[in-house]
């Protein structure tokens, strides 16, 4: 129903509204402030009139066609306030329990609610949000310059395999296809394989458990090394035990515990193999070095007890004799080879103490395994071929006295198939099939202990003869080829008699011949790129290759061992 239009010179009298029967008393006290506001506005309305001031703005009169929508505006808002009041009640109410309640909370969670008002969204601010393109197909490049249907085999596989590797734009494709074009057939071929390692996914990693698992060791063994697992799945990452746990672990992942190389024959496949199994081995051994009978037989009665039984233990050879007689060069060249086991060289004379071979203990911060367990992980298997250089220069000290006691367990038969690291504490290694080798020079320097343990030979000097035989077929050869000069010089028998005469003096071995040899050649390499008399003191006049070397030359190119320098010689006359 609309309301009647009221005098705008005569203003009718605001009558109120009806309470409704739920109104309470805050209703009231809120409808007497809005009286007093109302009231106090239109004094000071009167007062502004009367001082003279300027009035209040009034507000636009509405349009008449606007005034019905105002009225019937106007009644749904009378009708509804009483329902937003009630709305609005339990609200209020609860407000007001919650300024109560945060009055008895303390200066803490003020502070912290004060913090939360801070971190809100404030007014105005913009939400981005990023649009999913990953599922868009990426489509390479293409080259402008090359037709690559009409190129070959090899560039159309250089260009996919770019466009796999990055991502580049046109211009840089056609550029790369310029240059590997102008590349040989090799370095082509080169740079593919190159690109294809690193294009290609690699291995997918066995998880550290599953690697653990699948050793074949015994079970004691085997709860070790879950234990240590699962002690690292309980260490904090960010600490040093957790270091220390994961590097154990990985190195023992590492060890080849259970796994031996064998020799490519066995008994059960007949005489015939067997012995043309003995026999190369037999001719690696004389390819290596010249001599050496003794040292050979005993080696080739090694392998032939370990063809009858494949599982039969590891031998302990010494070979001691003067130096330079080729005592390393029989085992790394010609055993070792033979064999088709890996070799491993340890050189004793800088030993300090025994943890040098069997590591430090676990607890220590930054502690490693030794030297055999480093051994038989570059090996990959539990039979290697260990040499073990300068015996005799291990220490009288009580540190050399715990390297040859170590060595005395490493060599005992009765033991050896249970030797445990310091660092992989509680895990058995079988060295038992290892071929243990050392040399040495003086055989009374060695401890009695551990030379009664040993097969001992003896390696005699060489004399005249046999150093011919050592110049003539291995020396003078791989000096030549060393500098391409190979079938080039001449060098005659007589040359190397009067050599090993005259510059090596009473040298049972041969290192000093050889360096007498390579010196020889050196210069006379040096002699067919820069052959200045004036600059160089050993120049030959007419020089020019094939070359016949004689033995007046000998004297331009050696010195007499011990002999003065002739610059200073006259000092001392």
């Amino acid at each position: 129903m609309p309301l009647k239009r009221s005098d705008p010179k005569k203003p009718s009298p605001k009558k109120k509204a009806a309470r409704p029967d739920h109104w309470d008393e805050s209703e009231s006290e809120f409808e007497s402030e809005s009286e007093t506001l109302s009231s106090s506005w239109e004094e000071s309305e009167e007062s502004r009139r009367k001082k003279g001031r300027p009035q209040f703005r009034k507000e636009k009169r509405e349009s008449p066609r606007r005034r019905p929508r105002r009225r019937q505006e106007s009644e749904s808002e009378e009708e509804e306030q009483p329902r937003r009041r009630r709305r609005a009640e339990p609200r209020r109410r609860k407000e007001t329990e919650s300024e109560e309640e945060s009055e008895d909370e303390d200066e803490d969670e003020d502070e912290d609610e004060s913090e939360e008002e801070v971190m809100e969204e404030p007014r105005g601010t913009i939400e981005l949000r990023i649009a999913d393109f990953g599922n868009e197909e990426y489509v390479p490049p293409k080259p402008k310059k090359y037709k690559l249907s009409k190129e070959p085999d090899n560039v159309q596989r250089f260009v996919k395999l770019i466009q796999t590797d990055v991502d580049p734009n046109e211009e840089d494709i056609d550029r790369d296809i310029g240059y590997f074009k102008g590349l040989s057939p090799a370095s082509q071929d080169k740079l593919l394989s190159k690109l294809r390692n690193k294009v290609e996914p690699a291995v997918a990693t066995v998880p550290l458990k599953f690697q653990i698992m699948a050793k074949d060791v015994p079970a004691e063994v085997e709860r070790v090394a879950m234990a240590k697992y699962q002690a690292l799945m309980s260490i904090d990452p960010s600490s040093t035990e957790y270091y220390k746990a994961n590097q154990w672990l990985n190195g023992y992942t590492q060890l080849p515990l259970g796994v031996f190389k064998d020799l490519p024959v066995r008994i059960e496949d007949g005489p015939g193999p067997c012995q043309e199994f003995v026999s190369s081995v037999r001719q690696h051994m004389d390819t290596a070095i010249y001599g050496h009978d003794e040292a050979k037989l005993q080696i080739l009665q090694f392998v032939s007890s370990w063809i009858a039984n494949p599982q039969a233990a590891g031998n302990v050879l010494s070979i001691h004799g003067p130096p330079g007689v080729g005592k390393t060069t029989l085992i790394k060249d010609g055993v070792a080879k033979a064999l088709g086991r890996p070799f491993h060289f340890i050189t004793l004379g800088g030993a300090t103490d025994a943890s040098f071979l069997d590591g430090h203990s676990y607890t220590y911060e930054g502690s490693v395994w030794g030297r055999i367990v480093d051994v038989l992980i570059k090996s990959k298997c539990m039979n290697p071929v260990i040499y073990f250089d300068e015996l005799d220069k291990v220490s009288d000290t009580p540190k050399g006295e715990e390297i040859n006691n170590l060595l005395i367990h490493l060599t005992d038969g009765s033991q050896n198939d249970r030797f445990q690291d310091k660092y992989f504490t509680g895990i058995d290694l079988n060295l038992s099939r290892c071929l243990f080798i050392f040399s040495h020079n003086n055989h009374e320097k060695v401890n009695p202990i551990l030379r009664d343990r040993m097969y001992n030979i003896q390696v005699a000097g060489f004399g005249l003869k046999e150093k011919l035989v050592i110049a003539e077929q291995y020396l003078v050869n791989s000096s030549l080829r060393e500098v391409n000069l190979f079938e080039k010089i001449s060098i005659g028998k007589d040359l190397l008699t009067h050599i090993i005469e005259e510059f090596t003096g009473d040298e049972k071995g041969v290192r000093e011949l050889k360096r007498c040899i390579q010196t020889v050649i050196s210069k006379l390499n040096l002699l067919r790129f820069y052959n200045d008399p004036e600059k160089v003191p050993f120049s030959i006049k007419g020089f020019a290759l094939p070359f016949n070397l004689k033995k007046e030359h000998i004297g331009l190119f050696l010195k007499k061992k011990g002999g003065l320098d002739p610059s200073i010689a006259h000092i001392y006359t």
